[in-house]
């Protein structure tokens, strides 16, 4: 399946996407309660690192197309030009972001951030390019690499590392990865809707999605116990845990991917 974007400016229409992005950035921000200037080169870089992901997968599938096929040729070309244009002005503009970090705030323990989220964009745009990406182990991987802003945003804002930046990372991987066990639970549903009449295809087919949320449960519920986190935290957690149960319990006749998308936004 193909990375969807608007073709002229090679930007993502995956909205969730841009949700998993921001969010945990401005999570990271808000908890760190020290709004310094610096979090605005931070907040390009992580945007222009983004953006870089779907011109840079379009001009290897047209490079790879390129070598392959003759047809078009002169079309071809000219898509694998403008989506290496936009990669290459995409990832200049994160790494003069994070230059700015480095050399004029001396913010020299985001290197490894770098290097970790770095990590985490290849992964996930080589599982991209090999159509593997929509897979749970894929979209985890995602989640892992777009949430990853919630610890490097609370690591600019204050300057250091402490307990509660990799706490954030935590708390934001396990609620955006609830989404993933929903909604393949919602499709998986939908596909055999006449054949889910017995109870236990019906837990069978929502196992996957059982466990996360069970697990998820007990986590959260010994984190605030254990006054790890505060008690508030799971406020936060408990729409997702609801609608979990609730999608175990209750499959719908019909599937809308735009209104899953949309609520889970709101989510």
């Amino acid at each position: 399946m193909k990375e969807k974007g608007h073709r002229r400016f090679f930007i993502p229409k995956e909205h969730g996407a841009w949700a998993m992005l921001y969010i945990p950035f401005v999570t990271g921000v808000c908890v760190a309660a020290h709004l310094h200037v610096r979090v605005l080169p931070l907040f390009l870089a992580i945007t222009f690192g983004y953006l870089s992901r779907l011109p840079f997968i379009e001009w290897v599938r047209s490079n790879f197309s390129l070598r392959k096929k003759s047809l078009n040729k002169r079309n071809k070309w000219n898509k694998n030009r403008e989506a290496l244009f936009f990669f290459i002005g995409y990832a200049s503009a994160g790494i003069l972001a994070y230059f700015t970090l480095l050399f004029f705030y001396k913010l020299w323990g985001i290197l490894p951030f770098l290097a970790i989220g770095s990590s985490f964009w290849a992964f996930y745009t080589y599982q991209t390019l090999k159509g593997k990406h929509r897979s749970i182990m894929g979209e985890l991987v995602g989640v892992l690499g777009l949430t990853f802003t919630a610890p490097i945003a609370h690591y600019v804002a204050i300057g250091s590392l402490t307990k509660m930046t990799f706490m954030l990372w935590l708390l934001n991987v396990l609620f955006f990865s609830s989404s993933i066990f929903y909604v393949k639970l919602r499709v998986k549903a939908y596909a055999r809707k006449n054949q889910l009449c017995a109870l236990k295809d019906r837990l069978t087919i929502s196992r996957g999605c059982i466990i996360y949320h069970l697990l998820l449960f007990v986590f959260m519920s010994t984190l605030c116990l254990l006054q790890l986190a505060p008690a508030m935290i799971f406020a936060a957690f408990m729409p997702i845990l609801i609608r979990g149960g609730i999608a175990v319990t209750r499959f719908p006749k019909t599937l809308s991917l735009k209104r899953i998308g949309f609520s889970e936004l709101a989510y």
